[in-house]
């Protein structure tokens, strides 16, 4: 009896997922997300940093996973880039006034930016996304300069994070 609803399950889940693809991405974001948020909020308490910081790099990690390039090697190539956009929008957010209407203004300069990095293929629009949620998540920290050390680390942490569930704790397995 076990056996049987085992077997159906299976049956059901193959059904709704061949290949399993969405299984696959779901467990990288799931993964992603648990690890890179465990390891920061580790460190973070044994370094006295600032929790919501930790954020940025489970944002970055989960973000990885949106990777669609149509090869292997630029996979990992776009995976190891997504910091360059993390911190763009961290040290802008950081480096802007604390004037409301100047931090809305570029707030829609950075959602322009984004669109239009959509022109650039699927790295392009990845990189949009990352800047933009980056951007607007740290907006909201009101991060200083002397918490760049820290917001850096985090983002570098999340994407090995992700490039390690990715690449190599869950690698995608072609179709045979």
């Amino acid at each position: 009896p076990f056996n049987r609803g085992l077997s159906a399950f299976w049956n059901w889940l193959i059904s709704i997922d061949p290949g399993l693809i969405r299984l696959q991405t779901s467990s990288w974001a799931v993964l992603t997300a648990g690890i890179s948020f465990l390891i920061l909020s580790f460190a973070g308490n044994l370094l006295g940093q600032a929790s919501p910081i930790n954020l940025l790099g489970v944002i970055v990690a989960v973000s990885a996973i949106a990777v669609n390039d149509p090869d292997l090697p630029g996979q990992r190539i776009t995976t190891l880039l997504t910091p360059l956009p993390a911190l763009i929008a961290v040290l802008l957010t950081m480096l802007l006034p604390p004037t409301p209407l100047i931090r809305e203004l570029v707030l829609l300069a950075v959602i322009f930016a984004a669109v239009r990095l959509r022109q650039y293929g699927a790295r392009g629009s990845l990189f949009g996304l990352v800047v933009f949620m980056i951007y607007l998540f740290a907006l909201n920290l009101s991060l200083s300069l002397g918490q760049l050390p820290w917001a850096v680390a985090a983002i570098l942490i999340g994407m090995l994070v992700a490039f390690l569930v990715r690449f190599v704790l869950l690698p995608l397995r072609p179709a045979v």
